[in-house]
C-alpha cells in the first residue's frame, strides 16, 4: 500500500539561501531577517575558448604550450621563410667612411661646416643608408656632431688640443727621424727624395694635394726607425681625430703650406745626407714653428687675443 500523504520537505542548512540564475549570478537572501535582503554577488569570470590555430597549410592542428603553439608540420611540408633585411654592405660602409674621413683631412669639409645628406650620398655616389651609418661612425669617433633639427656638423678643435697634439709631436717625432736617418737604406732615401719631389710640384698647383703629401713625407720620414714602439705611438698621434681635423685646417691656409715646403726641402736634404743631428733639429722647430702658428690663427679667430 502506497502511502500517499505528504512527506516533510527535508530541513533546509543554515546560512543564506544560494540561488543561480541564467546569468549564473549568485544570489544570496540573508537569513533571519524579517524583509528578505537580496545582494548580487560578483558574477564568476567566464574565460572564453580560444580556438587553437592551425600549422601553416591548414592542416594540421597546433598544441598548446604555455604562451606559445608548437605546429605540427610534417616532413614534407617545406616553408618559404623570407631572408631578413640585411644591413648597408659593410665594406661599402667602410669605404664611405674612410672617404669622408680623407674629405675632412684634405680640408674638403672645414670646421663647422654643414654635412648634406643628399648631396653627399649624390657625391659619392651611394644610397643613404651605408652613408648615414658612415656618419654615425663619425660622429661616435669625435669628428662630427649632430644639432638637433638641424642635421651633422663637422667639430672645430681647441688651441688646447693643437698644443696637446704638437708637444707629443716635439718629443717623439724627431727622435724617431734621428734613428731613422742613422738606419735608413738607399732605397728609402730615394723614396724619400721622390715624395718631396712630387710635394713640390704639387704646390704651386693644387694645395690640396701638396698638403696631402704631408702626411706621405712625414711618415717616410720615420719609417726606418728601429724602435718599432715609438713608430706606433707617433701613428696613435697622426691618426688622433685632432690631428685630422687641423690637417683640413692648414689645407686653406696658403701661406703655412709654402713654409711647410721650404721646410721640408731643408730636412729632406739633411736626411739624404745622413747628417742624423741636423734632421732632428730642423724637424723639432718645423714642429714648434706650426704650432705657435696655428695656435696663434686659432687665438685669433676666437677673438682672445692670445698668442704671440
Amino acid at each position: 500500500m502506497i502511502d500517499s500523504r505528504p512527506r516533510p520537505s527535508p530541513a533546509r542548512p543554515a546560512g543564506p539561501r544560494v540561488r543561480s540564475g541564467p546569468d549564473r549570478t549568485a544570489q544570496v537572501r540573508s537569513a533571519g531577517a524579517d524583509t528578505p535582503r537580496w545582494h548580487r554577488a560578483r558574477p564568476t569570470p567566464r574565460v572564453p575558448r580560444r580556438r587553437l590555430p592551425t600549422s601553416l597549410d591548414s592542416g594540421y592542428p597546433a598544441r598548446e604550450t604555455g604562451n606559445t603553439f608548437a605546429y605540427r608540420i610534417p616532413s614534407e611540408v617545406t616553408l618559404h621563410v623570407p631572408e631578413p633585411l640585411q644591413r648597408a654592405d659593410r665594406r661599402l660602409v667602410n669605404e664611405v667612411h674612410e672617404r669622408l674621413r680623407e674629405m675632412i683631412a684634405s680640408g674638403e669639409f672645414t670646421p663647422d661646416t654643414r654635412l648634406y645628406q643628399e648631396r653627399l650620398a649624390a657625391s659619392l655616389a651611394v644610397s643613404r643608408t651605408p652613408l648615414r651609418e658612415a656618419l654615425l661612425r663619425l660622429e661616435r669617433e669625435g669628428l662630427v656632431y649632430t644639432v638637433p633639427g638641424r642635421g651633422m656638423f663637422v667639430r672645430n678643435f681647441t688651441p688646447e688640443q693643437a698644443a696637446d697634439l704638437y708637444q707629443l709631436r716635439d718629443v717623439l717625432e724627431p727622435l724617431a727621424a734621428r734613428l731613422a736617418c742613422e738606419r735608413a737604406s738607399d732605397e728609402q732615401m730615394a723614396r724619400l727624395e721622390a715624395i718631396q719631389r712630387q710635394h713640390e710640384r704639387d704646390y704651386p698647383v693644387d694645395v690640396v694635394e701638396a698638403f696631402r703629401g704631408n702626411f706621405d713625407l712625414h711618415t717616410s720620414l720615420v719609417a726606418p726607425c728601429p724602435n718599432h714602439r715609438l713608430c706606433e705611438f707617433l701613428r696613435d698621434i697622426w691618426g688622433q681625430n685632432s690631428a685630422l681635423l687641423i690637417f683640413g685646417y692648414y689645407t686653406h691656409n696658403v701661406g703655412a703650406v709654402s713654409t711647410m715646403v721650404t721646410e721640408h726641402r731643408a730636412i729632406v736634404d739633411a736626411f739624404v745626407q745622413r747628417d742624423a743631428p741636423t734632421v732632428e733639429r730642423l724637424l723639432r722647430q718645423h714642429i714648434q714653428d706650426a704650432s705657435e702658428s696655428l695656435i696663434r690663427r686659432l687665438h685669433q679667430s676666437d677673438g682672445t687675443g692670445e698668442g704671440r
